[in-house]
C-alpha cells in the first residue's frame, strides 16, 4: 500500500492505522465543519434577503460566498480555482447574463442544504466516537453516567473504549469520503468551463495589444515632439552660431572669441546627430511615412557590416512593423558588435493567404547568440508574442547565426 498515490479529491484506500494518523480525514473534519458554518450562514442570509428584500438579490450573496469556497477548497489540498468570471464584464447586469454568476448561486444554495447535513454526519460521529474513547476518562471522573453510559467498574469501559476506535475508524472514512464528494461537486460548479478560459485568453491578448499600441503611439509622439521641437531649436542653435562666426572672422575680431563660437558651433551640430540617433531609437521617421521596407533599407545602410536586404512586405499595422523593424536593428546590431560578421542579410515576406510576416536576419559571425535575461533578444520576444507571433534564435558555436520573426497580422490598407 505504500506506493498507492491519492490524488486531493479521491477518498485513501489506506489502511485504517494510516488513515487515522493522516492529515487527511483531519483536513476533511475542517472542510466539513466550515461547511456547515458557511451554509448555515447562507441560509439565514438567503431566508432575511427572500423575506425583507426580494428573491432576485439572492445572487448578491454570490460575490462573498463563491471566492470563499474557492479559497475553502485549499483545506483538502486543492489548488486555487481561478474565477470564471470575465474581466469585461461591465456591472451587475453583465455579471448576471454571465452562466458562471448562477453555477455559483447553485452552489451557495446547495451549500445551505450541504452545510445542514454535514452538522448532522458531525454530530453524529464524533460525539459517540469522543464519548466512547473517552469512557475511562468519564468513570474516573464520575461523569459516565451523566453521558448514559452505565459500568459498575474501571474495567468494562476499556471494551467502549475499543468499540470509540472502531468507531473514529469508520467516521474517517466517512469523513474523507464525504468531503471528496463535496469538494468535487464545488470543483464543477465553482470552475472556469473551456470557452471562458478562453474567452478570458482573448481578452488578455486583446488588452496585451491594445497596451502595446498605446505604447507604440506615445513612442511616435516623442519623435515627433523631438523632431519638431528640440531639433529644429538645436538646428537653428548652431545656423546662429555659424552667422556669428562669420562675424567674428573679420581683422578686428578676437581669436579667443572665434574659437569659442566655433567650438559651441561643432558641440550643437554633435548634439544634432545624437538626438537624431536617439529619434530612430525611439522610432524612425522613415518606419512611419514609407513602411517597414525602406526603413529597414535606410538602418542596412548604416550598418558597418554589409547588409544585403529582400524584403517584399506591404504597409502593416503600426505595432508589427515597429516590433519587426527593432527585431532586425537587433540582430543586425548584435552582428556588427558581437558576432565578429563579414556579411549579413535580411529577408522577408508578407503571406496574404494565412496573413502572416516573416523575417529572416542571417549573419555569417562565431555564432553562440541566445536569449538572456534583460538581454536585447529577450525583450524583442516578449514585444513579438504581443502580437500572437515569435522569435526564435538558431546560432550554434561557429555560426551562422539566423534569427527567425513570425507575427500574424492584416495588411494595412494605407
Amino acid at each position: 500500500m505504500a506506493g498507492i498515490r491519492v490524488s486531493p479529491g479521491q477518498a485513501p484506500a489506506w489502511a485504517p492505522w494510516r488513515l487515522v494518523f493522516s492529515a487527511r480525514p483531519w483536513r476533511s473534519v475542517a472542510y466539513l465543519g466550515t461547511g456547515a458554518l458557511v451554509g448555515f450562514g447562507v441560509l439565514l442570509c438567503v431566508v432575511f434577503t427572500v423575506v425583507a428584500f426580494s428573491v432576485l438579490l439572492v445572487p448578491l450573496w454570490v460575490l462573498v460566498v463563491a471566492p470563499l469556497e474557492r479559497h475553502r477548497l485549499r483545506l483538502l489540498g486543492h489548488p486555487l480555482l481561478h474565477s470564471p468570471h470575465a474581466a469585461s464584464a461591465s456591472g451587475v447586469r453583465g455579471w448576471l447574463r454571465e452562466p458562471a454568476t448562477w453555477r455559483e448561486t447553485a452552489w451557495c444554495l446547495l451549500l445551505a442544504l450541504l452545510g445542514l447535513g454535514n452538522a448532522v454526519v458531525l454530530m453524529g460521529t464524533v460525539v459517540p466516537a469522543g464519548l466512547l474513547l473517552g469512557s475511562p476518562l468519564l468513570y474516573a471522573l464520575g461523569l459516565l453516567d451523566d453521558a448514559g453510559i452505565s459500568a459498575t467498574s474501571w474495567w468494562p469501559t476499556l471494551p467502549l473504549a475499543g468499540a470509540g476506535v472502531l468507531t473514529l475508524v469508520a467516521a474517517c472514512y466517512v469523513w474523507t469520503a464525504l468531503a471528496a464528494a463535496e469538494a468535487a461537486l464545488a470543483r464543477t460548479l465553482l470552475s472556469p468551463r473551456e470557452e471562458e478560459l478562453e474567452s478570458r485568453l482573448a481578452e488578455v491578448v486583446r488588452s496585451r495589444i491594445t497596451l502595446a499600441d498605446a505604447f507604440e503611439h506615445e513612442r511616435r509622439r516623442i519623435e515627433r515632439d523631438l523632431h519638431d521641437g528640440a531639433q529644429e531649436r538645436l538646428v537653428a542653435l548652431s545656423l546662429t552660431l555659424g552667422l556669428a562666426e562669420l562675424e567674428l572672422a573679420g581683422p578686428e575680431s578676437r581669436p579667443t572669441a572665434r574659437e569659442l563660437v566655433a567650438r559651441a558651433r561643432a558641440q550643437a551640430e554633435e548634439a544634432m546627430v545624437a538626438l537624431r540617433a536617439t529619434v530612430r531609437g525611439i522610432h524612425p521617421q522613415v518606419l512611419t511615412d514609407h513602411g517597414l521596407a525602406e526603413a529597414v533599407r535606410e538602418v542596412a545602410g548604416r550598418s558597418p557590416v554589409p547588409v544585403a536586404v529582400d524584403l517584399d512586405v506591404p504597409r502593416l499595422p503600426a505595432g508589427v512593423e515597429s516590433a519587426a523593424y527593432f527585431a532586425v536593428t537587433e540582430a543586425l546590431t548584435n552582428a556588427a558588435r558581437h558576432s565578429g560578421a563579414a556579411r549579413a542579410e535580411v529577408t522577408g515576406r508578407y503571406s496574404a493567404e494565412d496573413g502572416r510576416l516573416t523575417l529572416v536576419m542571417r549573419d555569417d559571425g562565431r555564432g553562440g547568440a541566445r536569449f538572456a535575461d534583460g538581454g536585447g533578444l529577450a525583450g524583442l520576444r516578449e514585444r513579438v508574442g504581443v502580437y500572437g507571433g515569435s522569435l526564435a534564435v538558431d546560432s550554434p558555436p561557429g555560426g551562422p547565426t539566423v534569427v527567425t520573426v513570425v507575427v500574424p497580422c492584416a495588411r494595412e490598407g494605407r
